[in-house]
């Protein structure tokens, strides 16, 4: 499971602490045993690292890797980490075995690597991902309704009071995750 801003995703204290929820899980019993690998963006040199408090939305190369609607993220992760992962662990070949989760704008990053390599990834967690046109990404309704049913399988989780814009469907992050969710459903 790749996690993005793995920084705020492992942070303790923090919201998530995925860490100790994929162990707790595993030694449970709940979940099958498996790699998290916790990703941070990209950054210059002069950029500092991102944290759990600024997600580096303004430090950091988040914004242009993870909002817009296109296959460079999914290259980085499937052609560059991947490798690297695979050469240090034991990684199954098996899609359908590989998921990836983020929130805000690290949700649509993932959902965006797995709609542009499901060969690669299959499965998709968002929290209250960012499919608004921060960077043209209220498009992927469209894409999904014009495109061939993919075999992803894929959790979205937002709520009502989400960055809501009344009079600006395009920016307003509740309508949007509808918006897709009605998408993938329509699709099967």
């Amino acid at each position: 499971m790749i996690f993005n801003d793995g920084q705020a995703m492992m942070a303790e204290p923090g919201s998530v602490q995925a860490q100790h929820v994929l162990d707790n899980l595993i030694y449970r019993r709940e979940i099958p045993v498996m790699l998290g690998v916790f990703i941070n963006p990209g950054r210059r040199p002069d950029q500092p690292e991102p944290t759990p408090r600024d997600w580096g939305d303004r430090t950091t190369n988040r914004g242009a890797e993870y909002n817009p609607p296109n296959d460079h993220y999914a290259r980085v992760i499937v052609e560059e980490l991947m490798p690297a992962v695979k050469k240090e662990f034991n990684v199954s070949a098996d899609p359908d075995l590989h998921g990836i989760i983020g929130a805000s704008s690290g949700g649509i990053a993932a959902f965006s690597t797995a709609w542009f390599r499901p060969n690669d990834f299959r499965k998709v967690i968002t929290f209250v991902g960012s499919f608004t046109n921060i960077r043209g990404g209220h498009v992927f309704p469209e894409l999904v309704a014009a495109s061939e049913k993919k075999p992803l399988r894929i959790c979205l989780q937002d709520g009502r009071n989400d960055n809501r814009r009344p009079g600006n469907s395009e920016n307003d992050w509740f309508y949007q995750n509808v918006r897709l969710m009605q998408a993938l459903t329509a699709k099967g």
